[in-house]
Formats: structure tokens, sequence, C-alpha cells
């Protein structure tokens, strides 16, 4: 099993096309939607008979503010990355929680909001980069305010999605996601505003407080907001909800000074305290009854990302390759339990 290859996106053909009105009756069609409504896009078409073939483009949710096209105003631009729960070909997932839940509902909203849909797998970094690049080609964004953030799965894309350009983004906004600390030393310039629940036993507070913490070692700016009696799924709307939150992202500018999170409220103080030994691990599958099946580790995966992905635990993981560390290898071979359907909870 592979993950997603990046899009080539054949962003000047596109951009072309669509202010010449040359774009196909379903395009054109999108285009005649009010702008203040959250409504289907696709990224660049396949290629036209004869040209080089090309995955799928990018299928998002987009919302367009209150006077978007009544000016020539360039607008700021949220980039959300939805959870695990809302990866496939149906809309109506990503719309169950996060901005996608709400912005129907507030033409004010001072965001050009992009919300693209997974279709499996872990998020594409590079993908996701050009379709930002794309996206900027298609609409009045303002590249010195790209703002990124995500929701479980999505909060840990976001934080690597960032550290694979941090140079693109104005800030981020992670919730219940984390990454390895080896991305602080590449997050030092972003403005970082992370929130995580202090009950969460899914994602679990300890290594998103290190990440955080890390950030701030190498001299970075980054925060933690700690939600106390907060899971996985339950901090996601009151988050969402913070004013504070938009009014803080709006102070981040790409290249000027970061403007520090000032909250209403004192955040949660959490002491991560250190690991208890492990026993040795027995070289036994724990996986039940599901099947096993094989992938090939590739440049930049993690034991903890693919858990997540295969929807299951490291300690899984280890046990059914009888591994008695943590280092994997590009190019090794890591049997996994066979997925199964994915969780319709919107706390993934």
């Amino acid at each position: 099993m592979a993950l997603p290859r990046p899009v080539t996106i054949i962003r000047r053909w596109f951009a072309m096309a669509l202010l010449a009105g040359s774009l196909t009756a379903a395009f054109a069609a999108q285009r005649e939607v009010t702008a203040t409504t959250l409504v289907p896009r696709e990224s660049s078409p396949p290629p036209a008979e004869g040209e080089d073939v090309q995955p799928e483009p990018w299928r998002y949710l987009l919302h367009l503010p209150k006077g978007y096209e009544d000016s020539d105003k360039k607008w700021p631009l949220m980039f959300y990355l939805h959870g695990r729960s809302a990866r496939g070909n149906d809309f109506s997932r990503v719309r169950r929680y996060g901005p996608p839940s709400f912005l129907d509902k507030k033409p004010g909203f001072p965001f050009i909001a992009v919300s693209p849909q997974l279709p499996a797998g872990s998020w594409p970094y590079r993908s996701l980069l050009e379709l930002i690049d794309e996206l900027t080609e298609l609409y009045r964004i303002d590249e010195n305010r790209i703002y990124l953030t995500g929701v479980s799965l999505g909060g840990g894309g976001a934080w690597y999605l960032a550290a694979t350009n941090p140079d693109r983004f104005a800030a981020m906004v992670p919730l219940c996601g984390y990454g390895g600390v080896s991305l602080a030393k590449k997050l030092t310039n972003l403005p970082i505003w992370a929130f995580h629940g202090a009950e969460d036993a899914i994602t679990p507070l300890e290594p998103h407080q290190k990440l955080v913490d890390a950030v701030n070692q190498q001299g970075g700016n980054a925060t933690m907001t700690v939600i106390p009696g907060g899971n996985h799924g339950n901090i996601i709307v009151p988050v969402y909800k913070k004013q504070e939150l938009y009014d803080w992202l709006l102070k981040q500018e790409r290249g000027k000074p970061i403007v520090p999170v000032k909250q209403s409220k004192p955040a949660q103080t959490v002491k991560v305290a250190s690991p208890k030994p492990r026993p040795a691990l027995i070289a036994k599958p724990i996986a039940g009854n599901r099947d096993l099946e094989t992938y090939e580790i590739q440049a930049g995966d993690t034991l903890w990302k693919l858990a997540r992905e295969f929807d299951t635990t490291i300690d899984t993981l280890k046990s059914i390759n009888k591994m008695t560390g943590d280092t994997i290898y590009v190019g090794q071979t890591l049997r996994y339990p066979a997925l199964v359907e994915s969780s319709s909870e919107p706390d993934q």
C-alpha cells in the first residue's frame, strides 16, 4: 500500500482558462454560486488526451467571505485539514466538525477558507503545497497571511506540512495532533497556538506538549492551551468558536514580528511526567482477528503516523514485526493489521 502521490497541477493553464471563461460547464456552474456559501470545488482538471496521466485533482470545500466579489481586496486564507473519520469522497463528512460545519452560517467570516478532502491514508505534504500554490492563482489570497489549522490526523498533518515549508505560512493552529520533536527546529519562526484536551484518550497529550516545548526551547514561539475535561472530540467546537483565536490569527503576517498569544483565561499548565520503563515486548501478534497486510516504508514515515493510518497501535506494529526498538527504515517491509472501515464519530 503506497501513500498518496503528489498531484501534478497545471496551474498556468487552469488560471488562463478561468480568466478566459473557457472552463467546462460544471466548473462554470460552480462559479455562479454565491460567494458566501460553502461550495464544492476541484483543483486542476485531468490532462487532455495525449498528455501525461496524473492523479485525480483535489476536491475541496470553498468559503469566500462577504464582499469578496465586490472588491479587488486580497484576503487571508485559512487552510483546514480534517481528521481520519472525514476521509473519502463524501463532503458531508468534512462538514461535520471544524470550520466547514459553521461557515455556511458565517458569511462575515473574514477568511477565504479551503477544506480539502483526503481520499485515504495520510496527508501528502508536497501535494498540499501545490494545491495552495494553485489556490493563490485562482483566488485573491494575501500570500503573507496564509493560516494552517487541522484536527487529529489533520492536526498532525498541519505540523508536518508546516515543517515541510514553514516560510509558506503566517501562523498555525493544530488541535489534538502532533509530530516528532525533530520538527521543532524547522518551526522557530512560525507562531503556533496548539490545543489539546486534558483527557484525550485517543491522541495523548504528552507528545504534543513535548513538541510545543521543543519549539520554544529552539527559540520559537508556540503556545499550548490544554482544555480541562477535554477529550479528543469535545474540544473542537469551543476552540473554533473562540473569537480571540481569529483575532490573534489576523495579527500574524509573514515577515513581520510575531504577536504573542494573550488568552482571556490563563492556559492550563500540565506537567508531563517521564514515561515509566516498559517491559520487553512479547513477539506475538495482538491484532485480534484482523488479517495482516504489508507496507513498504517511505521517506517521512514514523511508527506513530503509520499506526494512525492503519487504525492500530504502535505496540501492535512492533509486536507483529518483532521489533524491540522504534527505528524504521526506508524500504523496510512492515506488516500491519488489515484496515477496517473508518469510524463515523466526529472526534477522529
